[in-house]
């Protein structure tokens, strides 16, 4: 398995990139899980394992309108499938709510039709983010 390092600046973070036939087939699993649901949602992002400390996800903006997804190596290596899955809708929800909603009632009325839409419970309605 070739890696390479590579530092992103808007990140702060360092990305160990490999090919997805490169990882252990649960990893590879939840990524392609993952892969399918940001090109059903057709949502301009990219979903990539990186080093985050302090939480399992992020979503970020770039000033070209796309997005990124990061999940942590520690819900990607630890978590299973299904954890992946509701991370990533979760953060998918933050691109279609729009860049100013955070967790907002629109956001979370979002992530909640996604997560329903995805076959999980759609949370009440006061939920923090969504049902996650």
């Amino acid at each position: 398995m070739k890696k390479r390092r590579s530092r992103r600046q808007d990140a702060k973070t360092i990305i160990l990139q490999v090919g997805i036939d490169d990882l252990p087939e649960k990893v590879r699993s939840a990524m392609l899980r993952a892969i399918d649901l940001v090109k059903r949602y057709r949502l301009p992002r990219d979903v990539t394992i990186s080093d985050l400390e302090g939480t399992t996800a992020r979503h970020g903006w770039r000033k070209d309108g796309t997005c990124s997804i990061l999940l942590s190596y520690k819900l990607v290596l630890n978590g299973g499938e299904k954890s992946v899955h509701r991370r990533v809708i979760h953060e998918a929800a933050h691109h279609i709510a729009g860049l100013v909603h955070g967790h907002d009632e629109h956001f979370r009325r979002i992530c909640s039709e996604m997560y329903a839409k995805e076959g999980y419970p759609a949370g009440k309605p006061g939920d923090h983010c969504g049902n996650m």
